[in-house]
């Protein structure tokens, strides 16, 4: 489980001692009242009004759960709750999007539960469900991932086995599922090698494979995928099938350590600029889609970039990153936390910094533990 976690009211962070801190509003991230025993923590996950918080001991913790936090600002979410006390031990990574939800236990074992218009439980039918329960079919399985999607309460999901193969299911709008517009029960994603991680975006997925080489596959409007579209002669880009409909290895003379692509989450697609970002094994940024909101550090500009190419930071080497629907945060090899982004928004969103203000950065900025 990672330990940056940016949504689009705040982000949550892990810091060295496993303790979980919010970058939001006030100026540095400040660590964020937890129960006496529940920390330290291996994983954080934020989604717009809710904490994810996984305990060393497998327990998951959460607050706000109910959407609360919708209406009232991160800062004052309540202290998280132990839940699913049947599963306490085993939890490895807990992940959520608008609708729906999933859980990986220790063992392997996939767990779903939520909304199910588009399939995205990954179980027959489209019937909702409550409580949390596995999906049969699916074993060893080591890492999730979830998308949200135009459907009221769809979505679509990502999951990846110890033998490094991607299963996907769901809304298969734009080809999200690595196949041409299908849905229902996990299949494996083809023409894949090996894979480590996969970060699940707004109808985009990126696969860092073991060698160190990143794939895509999904919408590819805002050129987001790292796959520039050349237009024909006299053609409208809404004329252009803008998808890639099975994964694409991106040449890129570089050999990856992570990455991350950005969600919409309850926010309406206009407002989202659609983006990735990685890390390579030297600990070099690299960022590709669209600029809008300066989250590319492409520059005092919120310029747009086809294709992913290394940035100037000015930090330390990077370790991790993470893509937030107007932010992006970064974590470096000595343990300080970084954010960019918020540029050009009209609700003060600037705020997500930690820096105390209400501006966004082209650059990426400090953010101090307070």
């Amino acid at each position: 489980m990672h330990r940056l976690a940016p949504a689009s009211d705040s982000t949550l962070v892990l810091d060295a001692d496993g303790y979980a801190r919010r970058i939001g509003k006030r100026a540095g991230a400040h660590r964020i009242p937890t129960p006496d025993g529940a920390a330290p923590f291996s994983g954080v996950f934020r989604r717009e009004g809710m904490d994810c918080l996984i305990g060393e001991s497998g327990a998951l913790w959460l607050s706000n759960v109910a959407g609360e936090a919708h209406r009232q600002p991160a800062e004052d979410s309540a202290p998280p709750v132990k839940r699913f006390s049947n599963m306490e031990a085993d939890i490895s990574q807990a992940v959520f999007s608008l609708w729906h939800g999933l859980i990986v236990t220790r063992d392997g074992e996939l767990w779903s539960w939520g909304r199910n218009a588009t399939g995205q439980l990954g179980r027959e039918g489209t019937a909702d469900t409550s409580p949390w329960a596995p999906i049969p079919g699916l074993s060893r399985i080591v890492k999730a991932a979830v998308g949200d999607s135009i459907h009221p309460a769809g979505g679509y999901s990502l999951a990846l086995d110890t033998d490094g193969v991607v299963w996907s299911w769901g809304d298969g709008n734009f080809s999200v599922l690595g196949r041409v517009n299908d849905r229902g029960r996990p299949a494996p994603v083809q023409g894949l090698p090996p894979i480590a991680d996969i970060s699940a975006g707004y109808y985009h997925v990126i696969a860092l494979d073991t060698s160190g080489d990143l794939w895509v596959w999904g919408i590819n409007y805002g050129e987001h995928l790292g796959v520039a579209t050349k237009l024909p002669a006299g053609m409208k880009r809404a004329e252009l099938n803008m998808t890639q409909d099975v994964p694409i290895k991106l040449e890129l003379d570089a050999r990856f350590v992570g990455a991350s692509a950005n969600q919409r989450e309850s926010l309406p697609p206009k407002y989202v600029k659609q983006y990735s970002v990685a890390i390579d094994d030297t600990g070099r940024l690299w960022s590709w889609g669209n600029g809008g909101h300066g989250t590319l550090v492409s520059g005092r500009r919120r310029r747009d970039s086809p294709r992913p190419a290394p940035r100037d930071t000015g930090t330390p080497p990077l370790v991790e990153v993470a893509a937030g629907a107007f932010h992006a945060v970064a974590l470096d090899n000595r343990g300080e936390f970084w954010t960019w982004g918020g540029c050009g928004i009209a609700d003060a969103r600037g705020n997500l910094l930690g820096t105390g203000g209400n501006k966004g950065s082209f650059d990426p900025v400090r953010v101090p533990l307070v």
